[in-house]
């Protein structure tokens, strides 16, 4: 069940706002398989082919955790400086509450608490028909848990930067270079180091 409140409008003909914020209420949240639950003694293995315990490895369960709420705020602007020049940013704040089991573990909402963008555009820069991209993005640390692994992602922020040319006969040209330093971070825990990306693209258009 989630109640959300919005205002979308321009404070005046150049700058656009959209600020959003809701609260949720979630019934019945269950966990990621993450509860290790192995019990020879009591019959809870996992078992071979052949009807025997299959050493060292564990099973595992879901969890119930109840209710929980979130509440949440979004906030973005696009700001139009001149028909060649566009600024814009937006942020997106989330507070999950805390959940814990009638047998005191813990879950992680596996969400950062602040996620932030900020970014510029411009057209014809260089010669006629480029464009000119560049963006900022800043994740907050926050603590994360998936299967039987847990612990915290580091906050990161990258740089993108992306090269367009409106080329002759509908033909566009496209140079994108995401996380341009090359800030190798991991955005989930179990997931691998990223760095620098390139991707060129040609688009045409009928």
């Amino acid at each position: 069940t989630t109640v959300e409140l919005g205002l979308k409008g321009a404070l005046s003909d150049r700058v656009f706002i959209d600020i959003s914020g809701y609260r949720s209420w979630y019934e019945n949240f269950g966990s990621p398989l993450t509860t290790p639950i192995g019990d020879l003694a009591h019959g809870i293995v996992t078992l071979d082919k052949n009807g025997e315990p299959r050493p060292g490895e564990i099973t595992l369960t879901t969890l119930n955790f109840g209710k929980l709420a979130v509440i949440g705020l979004a906030l973005g602007a696009n700001a139009y400086l001149t028909p060649k020049l566009t600024l814009r940013g937006n942020a997106s704040l989330i507070d999950a509450g805390d959940l814990e089991d009638s047998g005191g573990m813990e879950l992680l909402f596996n969400t950062p608490g602040v996620i932030a963008n900020l970014g510029v555009s411009v057209d014809d820069l260089i010669y006629r028909g480029t464009s000119v991209d560049l963006s900022a993005r800043y994740v907050a640390e926050h603590d994360f848990r998936e299967a039987n692994f847990g612990g915290t992602v580091p906050a990161y922020t990258v740089i993108d930067l992306g090269l367009g040319y409106r080329g002759a006969g509908g033909i566009d040209y496209r140079i994108s270079l995401q996380n341009l330093f090359d800030n190798r971070h991991r955005e989930f825990l179990t997931g691998p180091r990223i760095g620098l990306l390139s991707v060129f693209e040609i688009q045409y258009t009928l």
